[in-house]
């Protein structure tokens, strides 16, 4: 479904606007989801926000999307907006940042440039749902990344979109950038990498998998520290210890569903 928006987004903007072009787009990603989809993510569904989109990205719209191609961006191809990134950081293993940023806009009252994150809830009005960014570690690394580039990125928008069976609401979070948290954000960012790089460097690396700590970061839900809310299914295992082996036969590994021909 993410995707699926992704792709129509562009052509729900007040300067690219055409409606039809938003459904095609989505089509064209969809395919045959409503095979596997559950009743809040199917084809009805996705047209109703695309037209919820297109009404928020009209004229009020407090920011007009900037394409790749203007800002001299690689284009992934999922998205005209969407804006692929390759930058050096300076990190000890040489390794470069890279990412993709959902939309990068200029602030129509400012000038500013920012950048926009679509993120899709059942609860967008919740009090937790906004503050959940606040400290966004995604959101901060696309900032960082985009300054280095040369981008002056000095704003974000979290535009937070309802999935539900029956309505579609979207909500716009401004997020203030820090520019502490951004500066530290580097520092993090070079820790991690020479931890990774400790890990890689172990005689065992390739064959103990507990040569690799543990993160115990994304194993529970608790939003508001930049974990996705819901309980990771692989819980069990890392619950086991060094037996984990031992409940392997809790999961089935499933081949890649196929992609079908798209239905005329």
């Amino acid at each position: 479904m993410g995707s699926a928006l992704h792709a129509a987004a562009p052509f729900t903007h007040a300067k690219a606007r055409n409606p039809d072009q938003a459904f095609h787009a989505f089509d064209s990603v969809w395919l045959d989801g409503d095979d596997y989809a559950d009743k809040k993510r199917t084809r009805k569904v996705g047209n109703r926000i695309i037209g919820e989109m297109t009404r928020v990205h009209g004229l009020e719209c407090v920011y007009e999307p900037l394409t790749p191609v203007e800002l001299g961006l690689s284009l992934p191809g999922n998205g005209l907006n969407e804006a692929e990134f390759t930058v050096d950081l300076g990190l000890t293993s040489g390794k470069p940042m890279m990412g993709i940023v959902d939309s990068i806009v200029r602030v129509k009252s400012t000038g500013e440039l920012g950048v926009v994150d679509y993120k899709s809830s059942t609860s967008i009005w919740s009090s937790t749902f906004g503050a959940m960014f606040a400290l966004s570690p995604q959101v901060y690394l696309y900032v960082m990344s985009l300054r280095v580039m040369g981008l002056d990125i000095r704003t974000a928008f979290i535009e937070g979109i309802l999935v539900a069976a029956t309505k579609c609401e979207i909500t716009l979070v401004p997020l203030e950038i820090i520019e502490d948290v951004a500066d530290a954000m580097l520092e993090w960012v070079k820790d991690v990498d020479e931890a990774v790089m400790m890990c890689e460097q172990a005689p065992n690396s390739l064959t103990d998998p507990y040569a690799w700590p543990q993160n115990f970061a994304g194993c529970n839900p608790y939003p508001c520290f930049g974990t996705s809310g819901f309980e990771c299914e692989f819980d069990p295992l890392c619950s086991a210890g060094r037996n984990w082996e031992e409940l392997l036969s809790l999961y089935v590994v499933k081949p890649p569903r196929e992609k079908k021909e798209k239905r005329v």
